[in-house]
């Protein structure tokens, strides 16, 4: 016990005058230092380490003394914190690794500094003469649970959850976590026995409160959040919410230390040691609970656990046409039809590059999500999925239709290229072999800013159990968790970063190219709607316009649609742009055709030059085949059930988000029969899913 006697008593009384030459000297070297690490003036900072050493070698002090005689865990633990808090600005910290360090380290001894002169005022009145030995496993079992809670059990659960979201592996995070629960219980249990007999129960009963608030917060009062990672929160609508969640944490962190004073009041209570100690033994099943389901939950994600291999769309030749034939697709997120009629009556000059397109005004997707509508436009599948996505995104790529599709393709000599974000996540494995960009992504396409990863993690555990009034300062996403991931030669989504660099070029080789292109449209996270829609027009008349001066346009075939139109709208409906090859107009034509995203693949089978005998049976019909005024049944599902409240089981479903049911809706004739029968009558089928974005 030589360690803990060290760590919890309190050191000798420094030499006199060494109080305040050594305070001064550190308070000047830590100020000093942290203003020129971030003017980049490293040799200058180095200069002041050395005299700083030399001051504390000279006053026979040691660096975690201060001089102000509180115990050497006090110092540890602040030094720790400091340090850790002074990381939270590098994920924008421009400078290099020296740099990082000197920071660091300087900030975390200058904020030290001046929380040792707080802490000695505060707490060394508090402190007892001798370590409170008998209470170190009292005090594991009230930081345990606690530190566990909210530095590995909120991050890690979450990420083997969504395993399929992230680019790293669970050896690149686990252990930062798991470290960090240690120490930081270690160090708080140690540093609360050095406390007073009763201050040391009053600790440990604050420490329990904190706990079971986190616990109650992320397991109980997270239910009036969106389920939706990043979806948008109102936060000035749920004052009063907030009001009542201020309380119960303010009840939940009160009732522990009630519970200890009670039974310091109560001779017979206080005698009973399971009954003194009722609110640790609680605490720590709730911990115990958790370290098995997280236990449980690694075993059950053992396949996946250690692997991070993934495939991904390389972009290499994202801004690649062929010199022969091109069937190119644009695929613009959330370009729903109204935005661009509102934007053609406000400019009509700006749709003169489409005058060569047939506009298909009764066009219709399938589904208001992106995971479905654009696996399934992509792979032709019929299927409706059943409760789990990931099966049915698999069944999907495997399908006969899909098989069929894409083989004939490779046997006309098409390379097939994908770029943007098509996948349940980003498991592109089932696109191998069919997608030619579609390759494993190797160590070297991957550069992990770990601190700036660890960070993200950080924030979205914090999102999940700080009460409602503070979440606010904590929203993240997960592209925000993956932006600390560089990709090498990831495709380009971006609107603006996509017309920057967009100059095209012509292959090399003799193939012709299928080309799908997924861009962010005028997806909320894009920006405001209008600009979008100009952004795209932008991007489709310079990727028309380079076709030409090319001389490929002629023989291209170019689809311009949406994966759906705004979310939860009656008359959220695509837009749908096609120009066949050889297609020459004055102007651009419409069309009032009852078209649906169901007839992709067929339409491209017939655009490409590769449909045989009896295709209708196995792809089903291509646009073309469908007539004017023809009556035609057609499913679209939404994400909400609007006007008619219908045999839905809401218990199951959040009340601001509906992202695990979609209602599918027959209709026969033109949209405005759509929203008649989405507002006067329930669902015509119900979809139950895992997961719907």
């Amino acid at each position: 016990m030589k360690l803990f006697d060290f760590l919890t008593a309190a050191p000798p009384k420094p030499e006199k005058h060494g109080i305040i030459i050594g305070s001064v000297i550190m308070f000047l070297f830590s100020a000093a230092s942290v203003y020129l690490s971030y003017s980049y003036e490293l040799p200058l900072a180095a200069v002041l380490v050395f005299l700083a050493g030399f001051g504390f070698v000279y006053y026979k002090s040691k660096l975690y003394m201060l001089y102000f005689r509180l115990p050497v865990i006090f110092h540890i633990i602040m030094l720790l914190v400091s340090s850790y808090v002074s990381f939270i600005g590098f994920k924008s910290y421009a400078g290099d690794t020296a740099a990082k360090v000197l920071t660091s380290v300087s900030c975390g001894i200058f904020i030290l500094t001046l929380a040792d002169i707080f802490l000695s005022v505060i707490l060394r009145p508090l402190c007892g003469k001798r370590a409170v030995r008998k209470g170190f496993v009292k005090a594991l079992a009230a930081f345990f649970p606690l530190f566990f809670t909210i530095f590995a059990y909120l991050p890690l659960e979450l990420f083997l959850n969504n395993r399929k979201d992230f680019f790293v592996s669970f050896p690149d995070i686990a252990p930062y976590f798991f470290v960090k629960t240690i120490v930081f219980t270690l160090l708080a249990s140690v540093a609360a026995c050095v406390f007073k007999e009763k201050v040391f129960r009053v600790v440990c009963a604050i420490a329990v409160g904190l706990s079971l608030g986190c616990y109650c917060q992320y397991v109980f009062m997270n239910s009036v959040l969106p389920q939706t990672l990043g979806e948008p929160v109102d936060w000035d609508s749920m004052t009063t919410r907030k009001l009542i969640n201020a309380v119960i944490w303010l009840v939940i962190l009160v009732l522990p230390t009630v519970y200890v004073i009670v039974c310091n009041k109560v001779k017979a209570m206080g005698k009973n040691a399971a009954v003194k100690n009722g609110h640790l033994i609680l605490n720590a099943f709730v911990g115990g609970v958790q370290v098995l389901s997280l236990a449980i939950l690694m075993i059950s994600s053992a396949s996946s656990l250690f692997s991070s291999e993934k495939y991904i769309l390389d972009n290499s030749q994202q801004f690649t046409v062929s010199s022969k034939k091109n069937v190119i697709t644009f695929i613009l997120d959330a370009s729903d039809r109204h935005y661009f009629d509102k934007a053609f009556e406000q400019s009509p000059e700006k749709f003169d590059f489409l005058k060569d397109f047939t506009y298909y005004t009764n066009a219709c997707m399938m589904y208001d999500s992106t995971y479905l509508s654009i696996p399934q436009m992509l792979s032709g599948t019929t299927e409706l999925p059943q409760t789990t996505i990931k099966s049915w995104f698999t069944k999907a790529w495997s399908s006969e239709s899909c098989e069929a599709f894409y083989s004939r393709l490779h046997d006309a000599d098409y390379q097939v290229n994908f770029y943007g974000d098509f996948c349940y996540g980003y498991e592109y494995d089932p696109l191998a072999g069919k997608v030619d960009n579609c390759v494993k992504m190797s160590d070297d396409d991957m550069k992990i800013d770990k601190q700036a990863l660890f960070d993200s993690f950080n924030s979205l555990s914090s999102y999940r159990f700080m009460p409602l009034m503070f979440k606010k300062n904590y929203e993240i996403t997960t592209k925000d968790l993956n932006s600390s991931v560089d990709i090498e030669n990831s495709c380009i989504m971006d609107n603006n970063e996509y017309l920057s660099d967009l100059e095209l070029k012509k292959s090399d080789s003799d193939k012709n190219y299928f080309i799908v292109e997924h861009l962010m449209g005028t997806h909320l996270e894009a920006g405001k709607t209008s600009d979008n829609v100009l952004v795209c027009l932008d991007i489709l008349k310079s990727y028309i316009s380079q076709l030409k001066e090319m001389g490929v346009y002629d023989d291209s075939v170019i689809i311009i649609t949406g994966d759906h139109g705004t979310h939860g709208s009656a008359d959220n409906m695509p837009i749908w742009y096609i120009k066949t090859a050889g297609a020459k107009n004055d102007k651009m034509q419409y069309s009032t055709a009852p078209i649906h995203h169901m007839d992709y693949v067929a339409t491209c089978v017939d655009a490409a030059g590769i449909k045989k005998d009896g295709d209708d049976k196995l792809f089903g019909r291509s646009i073309f085949q469908i007539g004017e005024n023809e009556k035609r049944q057609r499913l679209v599902f939404q994400r909400s059930e609007f006007e008619y409240v219908g045999p839905v089981n809401w218990e199951k479903y959040s009340d601001s988000s509906h992202r695990c049911a979609a209602f599918g809706y027959y209709f026969t004739g033109d949209r405005e029969d759509l929203v008649k029968h989405e507002k006067t009558d329930p669902p015509d089928i119900l979809l139950e899913l895992d997961e719907y974005y």
